[in-house]
């Protein structure tokens, strides 16, 4: 359900009134979470730093989704797109740190995905089956099924399955800093395919969230082999 409902799928409902731009930023500040998250599951202490780091992360988050204007939180004035984003994030967060536990962390990677993605194919059956028949939403030519299957191919397989090897093998702290690479590649694939704008709170916003996600994550000085 977190997984492939919430963060699956509901980031494509996001992405519907909001940018991909500002869709791949928000996205960002879940290493953030993932590190508060699996502190807080597995009893870790969080130092100083990594407090610091979350809440300049989260400060850049927040700079996006208010878009440069914090006259907008007294206004309560936001995107529905962008926090529906952030739940997205969120979700991922929580499944993250979830993949760590014992039981799961025994099963082997391939056999545990393709559970996981058994059951988030049922859980999604329903709202499939409801937008098919009251909206009308359904593929009807070959380019819009072979971009369903390039979805299905790029960021869910191959996108969920390494992802699910890389925190069964090294843990969601570090695999989640990967996620480093999310802005400036959202960032990047929006303004080369879609022709999307970077505005300057997309900037600050950019900066803030990659500080904050290093400060919290990055590991400084001499470490023990």
């Amino acid at each position: 359900f977190l997984g492939m409902i919430l963060c699956g799928g509901l980031v494509y409902v996001g992405l519907k009134t909001t940018t991909a731009t500002h869709g791949a930023l928000i996205y960002a500040s879940s290493s953030i979470m993932i590190v508060l998250l699996e502190a807080a599951a597995y009893g870790r202490g969080l130092s100083l730093r990594t407090l610091a780091g979350a809440l300049i992360g989260f400060a850049g988050v927040a700079t996006i989704v208010l878009e440069g204007d914090p006259a907008r939180l007294l206004r309560l004035e936001f995107n529905g797109g962008d926090l529906v984003i952030a739940v997205s994030a969120f979700s991922w967060a929580v499944y993250s740190v979830l993949l760590k536990r014992e039981r799961l962390a025994k099963l082997s990677t391939l056999p545990l995905f393709a559970m996981i993605a058994v059951a988030g194919t049922l859980l999604l059956i329903p709202p499939m089956l409801y937008e098919a028949v009251a909206l009308q939403a359904f593929p009807r030519n070959g380019r819009a099924w072979a971009e369903i299957v390039a979805l299905a191919i790029f960021p869910s397989v191959l996108a969920f399955g390494l992802y699910q090897f890389g925190v069964k093998r090294v843990g969601p702290s570090v695999t989640g800093i990967y996620l480093y690479f999310l802005p400036p590649y959202g960032v990047a694939l929006a303004w080369l395919t879609l022709g999307e704008q970077l505005e300057r709170y997309h900037a600050v916003g950019l900066v803030l969230i990659v500080a904050g996600v290093v400060l919290a994550t990055a590991r400084f000085g001499p470490q023990q082999a």
